[in-house]
């Protein structure tokens, strides 16, 4: 609105047929925003009829001819902004219900709708399309891809009931008198309902390619092609099933299955469970204490902030915990974990796989030491320049769980191979190994690491980068990268912009 007022000349006026209930904007040549101010009603032509009632007492009937559609033809060539959330589309009368549909036709560019409480259907026509459920209360949601013969096609099922608010026209009746004469007169007014709407709530959609859920807990079940879902509000229940998905959590505490495919999930905040399924996937777990697990070939976790679990599968994993306390089991295969000095206490607890590695990011081995603690390994840095342990053994980097148990057969399957630091020195499991006893105390980092060598920060960086480019499309050299995993090389204080990521 204070757009409008300040810039009309940028707008085009669009007269549109609310009795006939048609909107048609197919001819605009600039990018067009609909949307509706204020609530509107249902179409449909109003007459009315006077009749005296008594002897002093006269009555304004009034008489809806309602349409049970909204018909919007949107703009054909250019990208288009249609806002349904303001269109009432419920009725009540005489103790009966009714509805009108939205029916939108788009054009061949980039469109959002915004839908509205009822139901409606949406041929959403080529380019990027998205609808969008969180502008009004739209009730539960359950949307289901899983019969789906086409990409972009979608059932969207709303339920109404519980404490939804919705608008809903009425005809209200007032008194008015003047002198002996008493006039009453019927008016369309609306009002919100709640308690449940007595319809089948139902919207088809068409070439859409990104949904973004309602204000409740919402359901998303993927087809066979690739989805782009948002949960928004609530505690969501997310499925990606096939193709190569990327699904978002965002608010609440989400559950999110990628399925098969080569997929991405986000749990935005919240405590939130990612999993990842078959193909090689991204999963991050945004804020909150969430729980990943990665089941593919190559798969990037990372935590996001809050006392996070990472599980790795039987594939080649990379695992960053991020801020916060966290937990990351790498599974069988040879992991990568990232640590960083803003981290918390980490609890790495490696299962399989001969050539682990874990890369101090921005630590320097002058900085940590390592200490024997039963059949534990634990690993201090540095505070304010202070390295120390005490009696009780408080860690406050990262605890290796079982470094030093054997199987039955005498092997140590828990150990992390290789430990890099962020000057490319190196240092061999066998070297911690043999140096640390409960006896000896702890023992500097520095004692036993190699000589500066930037050829293993760049061996780290190339294990990195074939990771990124196996899991789910990413590409080393595409920008969006930098946004989903934050890594970047510094050799001789130069910085790499090969990758976009933090070594």
């Amino acid at each position: 609105g204070g757009l409008l007022e300040a810039q009309p000349k940028e707008f085009t006026q669009q007269v549109f047929d609310p009795q006939k209930g048609t909107i048609d904007l197919s001819t605009g040549n600039v990018s067009s925003v609909l949307t509706f101010v204020t609530p509107t009603f249902t179409p449909g032509e109003e007459v009315r009829e006077r009749k005296q009632s008594g002897k002093y007492e006269y009555m304004t009937s009034l008489i809806v001819n309602g349409k049970d559609t909204w018909s919007v033809k949107g703009i054909k060539n250019h990208k288009g902004v249609y806002d349904y959330s303001n269109l009432i589309q419920f009725v009540e009368k005489d103790n009966k219900h009714y509805q009108a549909r939205i029916i939108s036709e788009l054009g061949d560019k980039d469109d959002i709708v915004y839908s509205g409480a009822g139901s409606s259907e949406v041929f959403a026509g080529e380019g990027h399309d998205t609808v969008s459920y969180n502008k009004t209360d739209v009730g539960k949601l359950t949307i289901d891809a899983t019969g789906a013969s086409k990409s972009g096609e979608y059932i969207v099922s709303k339920n109404m009931y519980g404490d939804v608010k919705v608008l809903q026209e009425v005809v209200k009746e007032q008194e008015v008198s003047v002198g002996k004469r008493t006039e009453k007169i019927q008016y369309r007014d609306f009002e919100f309902r709640t308690g449940g709407i007595p319809y089948d709530v139902i919207d088809n959609l068409h070439s859409v390619e990104e949904l973004i859920g309602g204000k409740h807990d919402d359901e998303f079940k993927g087809g066979k092609f690739n989805d782009i879902f948002h949960g928004a509000d609530g505690n969501d229940y997310i499925e990606g099933n096939y193709g190569n998905d990327r699904l978002y959590g965002d608010d609440g505490d989400d559950y999110i299955s990628g399925g098969q495919g080569d997929d991405q999930l986000f749990g935005g905040s919240g405590n939130d469970k990612l999993s990842g399924g078959d193909g090689n996937n991204y999963l991050t777990g945004g804020s909150g204490n969430d729980e990943l697990q990665a089941h593919g070939a190559y798969n990037i976790l990372s935590g996001g902030t809050g006392d996070d679990k990472l599980y790795g599968g039987g594939g080649i994993d990379l695992l960053d915990g991020g801020e916060g306390n966290d937990y990351l089991n790498g599974g069988f295969g040879n992991d990568i974990y990232v640590y960083r000095q803003n981290y918390g206490h980490h609890t790495i607890a490696d299962e399989g796989g001969k050539g682990d590695r874990l890369h101090l990011s921005d630590i320097s081995f002058d900085d940590i030491a390592f200490k024997k603690v039963g059949n534990d390994l634990i690993m201090n840095k540095a505070i304010n320049g202070v390295l120390s342990f005490n009696e009780s053994n408080d860690v406050n980097g990262i605890t290796f769980k079982n470094w030093f148990a054997k199987d039955a057969s005498g092997a140590d399957n828990h150990l992390v191979e290789v430990i890099t630091d962020k000057d490319g020195r190196e240092i061999k499991a066998d070297k911690i190994s043999h140096n640390n006893n409960e006896q000896s105390g702890y023992i500097k980092a520095s004692n036993i690491a190699s000589e500066k060598n930037m050829v293993n920060i760049t061996s780290v960086a190339n294990d990195i980068n074939k990771i990124i480019s196996s899991v789910s499309g990413f590409d080393s050299g595409d920008e969006r990268l930098a946004s989903l995993y934050n890594l970047s090389l510094h050799q001789n204080n130069t910085h790499s912009t090969t990758l976009t990521t933090t070594v």
